[in-house]
């Protein structure tokens, strides 16, 4: 309201009355009151637009700083969750291992989608470094009951699976994947390495497919 009143006081009251005070011509009469007005018009103009200019810019400055904030805490819970996926990923694979050298048959079924399907080379014993990143895979078997049997024929050789790299989970598109080096070795002293690529399903659970990269 002040503010307001001020307003008034400098657009009517002064131009009045120096028009009153001069029956002619007050530009002429009065100039330096004319000069006091103007300069305190535009001075009283000139203050009110840098005070709504710095307002507007505190508010734009902290529209930025928020919007950095939560663009960055979005980022890193993103993250976050992606790195406990990862590791909930990772143990879930563990215990397939552990279920494997334990003979436990139900938690190997467990862990299978009943669809599961097994890949593996062309050429079983090519090693190169070329057939282990682009591998010609070949469907082998499909199907939980046509797989389950190949288990309980490892456990007859009294196989043991070892985890020779650690697992890593690759993320591209579709279903996530554990990438890992095996070595499997049986009573008899046969021994084994394989590389193998367990793909999930999208909630990583059940093992929707092996991809046998290589065996050595």
């Amino acid at each position: 309201p002040s503010m307001i009143v001020v307003l008034l006081i400098v657009v009517f009251y002064l131009p009045i009355s120096l028009l009153y005070r001069s029956s002619c011509c007050p530009f002429i009469l009065y100039p330096q009151s004319y000069a006091v007005y103007l300069t305190f018009f535009f001075f009283f103009f000139k203050q009110k637009t840098a005070y709504e200019m710095l307002r507007s810019l505190v508010g734009s400055e902290m529209c930025i700083r928020d919007r950095y904030q939560r663009r960055v805490r979005g980022k890193h819970v993103n993250s976050s969750m992606a790195v406990k996926a990862d590791e909930a990923l990772v143990k879930h694979f563990r215990e397939y291992i552990d279920a494997f050298n334990n003979r436990d048959l139900p938690g190997l079924r467990a862990q299978l989608h009943e669809a599961v399907a097994v890949y593996v080379p062309v050429a079983a014993h090519e090693t190169t470094e070329e057939s282990r990143s682009e591998p010609c895979l070949l469907l082998a078997a499909q199907g939980l009951d046509t797989i389950l049997p190949s288990y309980q024929a490892d456990f007859d050789l009294n196989k043991v699976v070892t985890i020779s790299r650690e697992p890593k989970v690759v993320r591209v598109s579709g279903p996530p994947v554990v990438d890992v080096e095996l070595t499997a070795e049986t009573q008899n002293g046969s021994r084994q390495v394989l590389g193998v690529r367990y793909h999930y399903d999208e909630r990583g659970v059940q093992m929707i497919r092996h991809d046998i990269v290589y065996i050595s």
